[in-house]
């Protein structure tokens, strides 16, 4: 799937068992454990290796990014921050 996605999301993994902390500031409970963000603000987390759940998962951040990143490119920057905040709540 990184490769699938490799020009729209970085993935990135985290042994748990070497990065206590990480694990716990996360709220990771379970192995594995699946985290989404955009823009820095996570936008979804579950567990279990459930891959279609993290294909529709990755669908719907890419079209919010995409649906962003045209407002950007039509608007001014408070407009579009404006937009982006709106879209992302």
């Amino acid at each position: 799937m990184a490769e699938q996605y490799k020009d729209k999301a970085v993935f990135a993994k985290v042994d748990i068992n070497a990065n206590h902390q990480t694990a716990s500031a996360q709220q990771i409970r379970s192995m594995p454990t699946f985290q989404l963000y955009l823009f820095g603000k996570k936008r979804d987390q579950f567990s279990g290796a459930d891959t279609n759940r993290i294909q529709n998962m990755m669908g719907t951040v890419c079209r919010m990014h995409t649906r962003i990143h045209t407002l950007a490119s039509t608007h001014t920057h408070s407009h579009t921050t404006r937009l982006m905040r709106e879209s992302l709540t």
